[in-house]
């Protein structure tokens, strides 16, 4: 996680808790026993695994969308071979306030299988009226072949307060209300950036 600024602040457990009782922090399903630590909340690996297809060419200037496989693991384990990457979620999904960034980190102990579960897309913009369903980037970079299955304890969300609350606005809308392992979107993406290229004068 990146260094926060004196006028900012991570969360503690005593706070998530005082967050989640006031509604400004809110996840599904409820918190269990164990899942609440220290500075975070423990989430768990989601239902689907999506593979991309190799070998395809993506052209960044002009990308076409991409094929990938979808494997269900509720009821069988999906082997991560060393090397490979693939998109997953979260069982959780959370909807935070205004003045709260919420940050998805790494766990230890599979850190130290050589496995990380985001490449840079760690920041979830949070909002009150919509729910996010954490989109894992799984990279094995280690040795070892890595069975994943539903349930497993896989990272951790925390919790830093903001300098200022958010005004809501300059919000991309490309993968807002997210529920299941989406590819990247390059058709929003491109429409989103070509919108903020013709602005000339932005209003704050």
């Amino acid at each position: 996680m990146q260094a926060l600024r004196g006028d900012e602040m991570l969360l503690s457990d005593r706070s998530i808790l005082s967050r989640l009782k006031k509604g400004s922090i809110v996840i599904d399903p409820p918190l269990t026993t164990g899942q609440l630590r220290p500075v975070g909340i423990r989430v768990h690996l989601g239902s689907e695994i999506s593979v991309p297809v190799g070998g395809q060419l993506v052209d960044l200037a002009d990308p076409n969308e991409l094929r990938y496989e979808r494997h269900d693991i509720r009821s069988r384990s999906f082997i991560l071979e060393s090397g490979t990457f693939v998109l997953a979620t979260t069982i959780e999904r959370i909807k935070t306030g205004g003045d709260l960034l919420c940050v998805l980190e790494g766990r230890s102990t599979i850190a130290r299988l050589g496995v990380t579960i985001h490449n840079t897309a760690s920041f979830l913009d949070g909002s009150q009226d919509s729910w996010i369903r954490p989109v894992l980037e799984i990279s094995n970079h280690g040795p070892l072949r890595i069975a994943l299955q539903m349930g497993v304890p896989i990272g951790m969300l925390c919790f830093a307060r903001l300098a200022s609350r958010s005004t809501g606005r300059n919000v991309h809308e490309q993968y807002r209300g997210q529920d299941s392992a989406l590819p990247p979107s390059f058709s929003k993406g491109a429409t989103l950036l070509t919108s903020l290229l013709e602005q000339r004068d932005i209003e704050w």
